[in-house]
């Protein structure tokens, strides 16, 4: 089955001319607030545009025709690009392999890829494409050398887009429309065969049968002969507002402050703006929270959320590197946390999270994982003793480290205005970052996987399964030589670049003998 662009993507262009007429007509309101010229002068102008005078209009007014003839060659090639692209860009669906080919002004791309080494496919449409129909389809290969941009990027209708992901990632699916090919290619050859009594009789027998088995497999996935119905969780959109008031951000904070602060100095303006900032990020915050919807079936996620961006993942469960665990200081207060996750193409656009679940009380996620993804584990019966903490001896290091840093900077800003005692603000911030260097992580190593604890106030959880690391190496420089201490980069599957490192940071020599002895021998003696 081939599949073109839709030829909305022509229209995108356009975008650019109404962008014009827009920045022409404030342009023009503007003059005609400060009274510079009237409604007159400006039917005149646009009248000169649309008659024989408009070429000298243009050379009177050169910077408005300069911009003009920029606008307008942009346009042209923009068009004739979206065109080529619209025209010679198309995916072809083969039985086990999807094909690829794009065509614009001076490059030709082939390419051709096994459903098998298919890590992701998205589904999204905004506000304008849900009202046409239409949706954008992303499909994210698993490789490190092009995770980090879009591997295959469509403009379908919302049935062909999900025609698309069900033939790549459904194999009883994809059988079922071959099925159905083939029944359509026999019933025409029937057609120049048997009579038209019983040729209606057959057509009508081959849709009966392909239907019902559409029917039995959207019911239910088969695993050998047990069928299993998905398991599905919506969140509400009380869910969402409670989940952005309990993750807020140091930096939604800042703006409040200052909210405030204009405020109280009458800087009417000022608060404005800030508070326009406000509902910006509290928007976009709700758009990638609003109903967060996850569904578990036997091979793979299913996770759904947007409120003017819809957003639609299918994450294979083999391609999740590593499951999370979030507590934002106000969740920590009042015994929340969520989780996140690692997979190729989740989680790598703009406004979007790697959320597996909204805050939820500690013994809510206990039953969701076990419901949703049982094959990880956060552990949390294993106490603070399991887990090995950084040296204390290592305030030699960060102390002088993070003292010279901040100073330096604080001294910078001081000088300027003359006010030496800023520089002096440097070394609360530097006692904090080493405190937090040291206490801040925390590791605990299995058999099974690696778990790592992040933050002071916050806390992050991630748990690794060793199976998924692909590579580790051991770094010392020479002052971890004289401290005694060594480091373990982790390289595991990142949603962004393919392949991401995850630093440990310093650690006692020998802590991490046993995950190296895990690639040697194939198992962690204790």
């Amino acid at each position: 089955m081939k599949f073109r662009n839709h030829p909305i993507i022509m229209l995108k262009p356009l975008l650019a001319v109404i962008g014009f007429i827009i920045w022409f007509i404030i342009l023009a309101l503007e003059d005609i607030v400060k009274g510079k010229i009237s409604l007159n002068k400006i039917w005149t102008s646009m009248s000169r545009l649309l008659t024989r005078d408009k070429l000298a209009y243009f050379q009177k007014d050169r910077t408005f025709s300069i911009i003009f003839i920029a606008v307008l060659a942009m346009v042209i090639l923009s068009l004739i690009r979206a065109f080529l692209k619209w025209k010679n860009s198309y995916i072809n669906l083969g039985e086990n392999s999807l094909f690829y080919r794009r065509q614009g002004l001076f490059i030709k791309v082939h390419k051709e890829v096994n459903f098998a080494n298919i890590a992701n496919i998205n589904i999204s449409s905004g506000i304008l494409y849900n009202i046409l129909g239409m949706s954008i389809l992303t499909i994210d290969i698993d490789s490190s050398a092009t995770a980090n941009e879009f591997d295959y990027k469509m403009y379908l209708s919302k049935k062909n887009a999900v025609l698309v992901r069900d033939w790549v990632l459904d194999p009883n699916k994809r059988f079922v429309e071959l099925e159905a090919e083939g029944k359509k290619c026999e019933t025409k050859i029937d057609n120049f065969q048997k009579e038209s009594s019983e040729n209606s009789i057959s057509i009508k027998e081959s849709i009966e049968n392909s239907t019902g088995i559409e029917e039995s497999l959207e019911n239910s996935s088969d695993i050998g002969d047990k069928k299993i119905s998905p398991t599905s969780y919506r969140f509400t959109a009380k869910d969402s507002i409670g989940h952005f008031f309990l993750d807020i951000s140091t930096f939604n904070i800042a703006l409040i402050l200052g909210a405030i602060g204009a405020l109280v100095n009458g800087h009417f303006t000022l608060f404005t703006l800030v508070n326009l900032g406000l509902i910006k990020s509290f928007f976009n915050r709700i758009d990638g929270l609003y109903h967060l919807t996850v569904k578990r079936y036997p091979d793979h996620l299913h996770i759904e959320y947007g409120l003017f961006n819809l957003k639609d993942f299918t994450i294979p469960i083999e391609n999740i590197s590593s499951v999370g665990c979030h507590k934002s200081i106000f969740a920590r207060i009042f015994c929340y946390k969520c989780l996140t996750l690692d997979a190729i193409g989740y989680g790598n656009e703009d406004n979007e999270n790697r959320l597996l679940s909204l805050y939820m009380k500690d013994h809510a996620i206990r039953s969701f994982m076990d419901q949703v993804i049982p094959e990880f584990s956060l552990d949390e019966e294993a106490s603070e003793d399991d887990f090995i903490s950084r040296p204390r001896h290592l305030v030699k290091y960060y102390a002088p480290l993070y003292t010279g840093i901040f100073m330096t900077i604080f001294i910078l800003i001081a000088i300027p205005l003359g006010r030496y005692w800023i520089g002096l603000l440097g070394l609360p911030l530097a006692i904090l970052a080493s405190l937090y260097k040291i206490v801040g992580r925390k590791i605990r190593l299995t058999d099974k996987e690696l778990t790592i604890k992040k933050g002071l106030f916050s806390s992050q959880t991630l748990v690794i399964p060793l199976a998924h690391i692909d590579m580790i190496s051991i770094d010392k420089n020479p002052i971890y030589k004289k401290l005694g201490v060594e480091s373990l980069t982790i390289y595991k599957r990142d949603p962004k670049t393919g392949k991401t490192t995850e630093d440990t940071g310093p650690y006692p020599l020998g802590i991490f003998d046993q995950l190296v002895g895990y690639y040697s021998r194939g198992e962690i003696k204790n």
